[in-house]
């Protein structure tokens, strides 16, 4: 009797483990870096922009310190467009784009305007 509350106990702490532990992956939003590929010498806007991933929702919530229209597209490894959608934005406030269900893997994100290009690592798993 002892032996299987212990086994009990046991499996009720791994799956406790299991469930905080993807819970806290699952809820956070991935950042993604965006830089500025080499030989883009267009003007720069005043603030960095700023990206990420919530895998949950499937979008992309970017912010970019600029009243401008940009294009942002999903390349995968080939640097074939999987996605293009067009943004507006508005002195940096953060919007969220839905993405379509991609398979996992890696991708390149690019968000360009006449004036400037920004390029960042997407990663769905």
């Amino acid at each position: 009797m002892v032996y299987q509350n212990i086994n009990n106990m046991k499996k009720f702490i791994v799956l406790l483990f299991l469930l905080s532990s993807t819970s806290n992956y699952v809820w956070a939003d991935k950042e993604i870096d965006l830089i500025r590929p080499k030989g883009d010498d267009r003007t720069e806007t005043t603030m960095p922009p700023k990206a990420s991933f919530n895998e949950e929702t499937n979008e992309v919530i970017l912010a970019i310190e600029a009243d401008n229209f940009f294009t942002m597209e999903v390349l995968d490894i080939y640097g074939t467009k999987v996605y293009s959608c067009p943004v507006m934005m508005v002195d940096g406030t953060p919007t969220n784009y839905v993405l379509p269900q991609l398979p996992a893997g890696i991708y390149t994100l690019k968000v360009e305007s006449d004036d400037v290009t920004y390029e960042g690592t997407l990663v769905i798993e």
